[in-house]
This record gives C-alpha cells, structure tokens and sequence, in this order.
C-alpha cells in the first residue's frame, strides 16, 4: 500500500506548474521549451513553486540529483536555475529509466 499513497500524497504537484511535468515512481521531470529569456524565468519560476510545495508538503527535493539538459535547436541561453539555493548542474547527456538522452542535434 505504500507506493500507492507516495502516489497520492504527490498526485497534486503537476497542478501547481505551468511547465511540462512527467513523474514515474519518484522521479519527476520538468520541461519547457525554451526560446527567451521570458521561458527561462517561467521555468526558474516552476522550480520555485517545486521549492514551495517540497517544504509545505515535507517532501524534500535532492537538488544534487537536478540536472539541467538542453535538447533539439539550442536557444543561445545560459540562464542558472536554482533549486532548493542550489544552483543546477548543466550535463550534455542524462540517463533516464535505462535510456542515455544527450544533447546532440540532427542535421539534415
């Protein structure tokens, strides 16, 4: 039964974002696509809403585990995000549920 009240205890989280969230297990996953500076805050600003929620509902975030990875055309932005006062790793390539993701583009 504990895996099923972990999933409702953490079922309201995705309503409190204005970005793309996915969870599985106890893994969540934040994303937008970025093409100014305006995405950039809207994303800073969902982290800091994950923040809010993480110390109302005692959930704590692993800001060390939080990793920063751009994908497809990249948007000319180096914008620090932060959670938790941490300020996020940027990688070029992440592993996710067995599959590596990297930040290659494809050129046709």
């Amino acid at each position: 039964m504990g895996p099923i009240l972990f999933v409702i205890y953490i079922n309201d989280l995705p309503e409190i974002l204005d970005s793309d969230c996915y969870m599985f297990a106890d893994d969540t996953e934040v994303f937008r696509q970025i093409q100014t500076t305006d995405d950039s805050d809207a994303l800073q600003t969902d982290l800091s809403h994950l923040e809010t929620w993480s110390n109302t509902w005692l959930l704590r975030f692993h800001p060390d585990k939080c990793k920063v990875l751009k994908t497809g055309k990249q948007h000319d932005n180096n914008h620090k995000y932060n959670l938790c006062n941490t300020t996020l790793e940027h990688v070029d390539k992440e592993k996710d549920i067995g599959v590596t993701i990297n930040n290659l583009q494809t050129k046709f």
